[in-house]
């Protein structure tokens, strides 16, 4: 059966082909206008539903009430200016960062992230990874490849800390070549072990 009849207006509506047989045993609408026609008046809210207030007003004793009910009581984002208003302009970019780095950010853990990464982010780390890309010639070890490398610790860099930014144990790898080594990623086990490097 590849027609049925609108609940809504009784037009009778065609399975498209790019609705799956599932989509067309709970099809009862021909159109999302008449889908949005049925949903108004239901209880409950759902992605696309016509508010009941639309097209109407408060009272003004609806107003007063409101106004009332609302004196004495803060503003969410009292004494946040330059955070929030201001945050397209530099000043506020910077303001708001400074606002939410370290124990003044709510999801501050007490620095509770891992030590390690911090080193990638070092002097040292940047100068052992351009002397290992120089050492190799700026291509993969394994296949050759010219573009896009990474310098790959062969001991792993968060297992090995005294190892870190040794030479000897860096590696130049194009992406491909990199997923397969055995610590790519934390990963403990490799796929495919294409690398047995000895210090």
């Amino acid at each position: 059966m590849d027609t049925k009849i609108c609940q809504v207006c009784n037009k009778e509506f065609t399975r498209k082909k790019r609705f799956n047989l599932k989509w067309w045993k709970a099809a009862k609408y021909c159109s999302q206008n008449c889908y949005h026609n049925a949903s108004i008046g239901r209880v409950g809210y759902w992605k696309g539903k016509i508010s009941h207030f639309r097209g109407k007003k408060h009272t003004q004793e609806a107003i007063k009430k409101n106004r009332l009910a609302h004196i004495g009581k803060i503003a969410w984002n009292k004494d946040m200016k330059g955070v929030y208003s201001n945050l397209r302009t530099q000043e506020g970019t910077v303001s708001f960062r400074r606002k939410m780095v370290g124990s003044s950010n709510p999801n501050w853990r007490g620095g509770s992230s891992r030590i390690y990464k911090t080193g990638y982010n070092s002097m040292e780390y940047r100068d052992w990874r351009k002397a290992v890309f120089e050492r190799d010639g700026f291509a993969c070890r394994v296949c050759g490849f010219l573009g896009y490398i990474t310098a790959h610790h062969i001991k792993s860099f968060a297992h090995y800390p005294e190892l870190r930014f040794e030479l000897n144990n860096g590696i130049t790898l194009c992406g491909p070549c990199h997923s397969l080594t055995d610590n790519y990623k934390g990963r403990n086990k490799a796929k495919t072990k294409i690398l047995s490097w000895q210090l």
